[in-house]
């Protein structure tokens, strides 16, 4: 079983867990609701959010992945 562990990047928020993918609460905070984005599609919002720290060199977590 081979196993990596890679810098979350916006091309990986597709592998990430339904739940994970929509979630804004490290982006924005703890009253989402009150500060959301324009942007309707949360997902599109969490990519740009990671695709922006990635671009200011601080990825924002890891992916595991397994066998590929």
């Amino acid at each position: 079983m081979t196993r990596r562990a890679l810098p979350l990047t916006g091309e990986a928020v597709g592998d990430l867990p339904a739940a994970c993918r929509s979630c804004r609460y490290w982006e924005l905070g703890v009253a989402p609701h009150a500060r959301a984005s324009a942007v309707r599609d949360a997902t599109a919002d969490k990519r740009a959010w990671i695709r922006a720290q990635v671009d200011a060199g601080t990825p924002p977590g890891r992916v595991l992945r397994i066998d590929g």
